[in-house]
């Protein structure tokens, strides 16, 4: 065979072996570029069905944020709660949002994914709970014109304003309102910042009428001077009410330090003579005043709660740790308030302190009709009663002596059994005290009963009708 023809013969081969290389070549790239997809196409499904499962999980927190928020499971803000949902693990945070916008809440969390990976998540909900009038530096009943300096809060917060009417204020350029302005009316502003924003024509909040009744038997001191110079409360366990000073005089003058945590309820109308602080940074006192609010240019503290007007004079009404709530407002000086939010950030403290418009109850269980028997101690004498008391603490019945013949008795009974009355037998009056406990439907103690100058103890034994 020639040389040629075996070159051609190697030429071919060669050729085809090149044409098998490059097939085999081909081929292993195109399954290396099939796998490489096919990888990719798997991860794009895995993070696909991962950033699913995060934003359900996320919309899921969001619910159940709104949800708690709405049943009012959220006792005070900030507030925060776990999720666990999917694989998606996280603590949600949900904090009051108000300064930023109106009446509402913000949630947010880092959620860890089951791989690993963690999102930063936040959105904003609305605030369906029911605003009270503890939740402002101001809060007036009726409308109300303020000529003067009037500044709320500070630092653009604590210092939200809100009014049952229209809202004027013509104060010239110091005054500042730290927070939101609103009025159910107008509001009509001149020369004044807000920091945050202004509502008109807002939904009415409800102002409630101090429950007079329930502060005298829910009480746990009492006092009829004309004067409170300071008063210290002591403490309570967790989630019990707070003690309660009731002021029955027509009129008191106010001022001192105040130290605790508690409330003062006031009959009648309150000026407040001095300078007031509190005691220590942790104190928080509620003032509810029957009638109505004077000041003279001295520093206040805590809520003041005043069922009438609040009128001020002198050089300026301050208050950097409370509140003014008052059904009118009659400003004639400057006014500097600062909201304190504990109450806001929290309806327990609300219903603790006792406060007009929160859950409170009277432990006022003397309430009912009592009839019963009673000897008299080293006497030899008997007798019967028969008598009401009613939840503001009134005693009224009748008595049928052994001796002294038949008459009526009126009192006081406060919820700690403290008896105060009048017995009066065949029209003579002999003044009662004494105490008497309650267990189960029956009120056990001694009264003592002053006849002629003589003490005569009056054992009782009386059951609940």
């Amino acid at each position: 065979m020639s040389s040629k023809r075996v070159q051609a013969r190697v030429r071919k081969r060669g050729s085809a072996m090149i044409i098998i290389l490059l097939m085999v070549l081909a081929t292993a790239f195109i399954v290396s570029v099939a796998a490489t997809f096919g990888r990719q196409s798997n991860d794009i499904e895995f993070r696909y069905e991962r950033d699913a499962k995060v934003q359900c999980a996320w919309d899921a927190a969001v619910s159940q944020a709104d949800a708690n928020e709405a049943a009012g499971s959220f006792s005070s803000f900030p507030a925060t709660f776990a999720l666990n949902l999917n694989g998606v693990t996280g603590t949600i945070n949900v904090a009051d949002n108000s300064g930023s916008m109106a009446n509402s809440l913000l949630v947010t969390s880092t959620l860890t994914a089951a791989d690993g990976k963690t999102y930063g998540e936040s959105s904003i909900i609305a605030k369906t709970t029911t605003a009270t009038p503890f939740y402002f530096a101001v809060f007036s009943n009726h409308a109300f014109t303020d000529t003067h300096q009037f500044v709320t809060g500070g630092s653009g917060s604590n210092g939200d304003v809100f009014a049952n009417g229209n809202i004027s204020i013509t104060g010239g350029g110091t005054s500042t309102v730290n927070g939101n302005i609103s009025s159910t009316g107008l509001v009509t502003l001149s020369g004044t910042t807000v920091t945050g924003s202004q509502y008109a024509s807002q939904t009415a909040i409800t102002f409630t009428t101090p429950p007079s009744n329930g502060y005298y038997v829910n009480q746990t001191a009492t006092s009829s001077s004309g004067t409170l110079s300071g008063y210290t409360f002591g403490s309570v366990s967790a989630g019990s009410q707070y003690p309660i000073l009731y002021e029955s005089a027509a009129s008191v003058n106010v001022s001192g330090s105040f130290t605790g945590t508690g409330t003062v309820y006031f009959n009648g109308n309150v000026t407040v003579s001095g300078a007031m602080s509190y005691g220590n940074g942790s104190s928080h006192v509620a003032f509810i005043v029957n009638g109505n609010l004077t000041t003279n240019g001295n520093a206040l503290v805590g809520y003041w709660y005043v069922n009438g007007t609040t009128t001020t004079s002198g050089s300026s009404l301050s208050n950097t740790k409370g509140g003014l709530i008052t059904n009118n407002f009659s400003p004639g000086t400057s006014t500097a308030i600062t909201l304190d939010p504990t109450v806001k950030n929290s309806v327990a403290t609300g219903n603790e302190l006792s406060l007009p418009g929160y859950t409170w109850t009277t432990t006022d269980s003397l309430v009912g009709t009592y009839i019963g028997t009673y000897t008299v101690s080293g006497a030899g004498d008997s007798g019967t009663m028969n008598f009401t008391v009613t939840s503001s603490g009134a005693v009224s019945g009748t008595i049928v002596d052994g001796i002294l013949g038949s008459g009526t008795l009126s009192a006081t009974l406060l919820s700690n059994g403290t008896f105060s009355g009048t017995i009066t037998i065949s029209g003579n009056s002999y003044p009662s005290t004494g105490t008497l406990t309650l267990s189960g439907k029956s009120l056990t103690g001694t009264l003592t009963a002053v006849v002629s100058g003589n003490d005569y103890a009056m054992i009782c034994n009386l059951t609940q009708q």
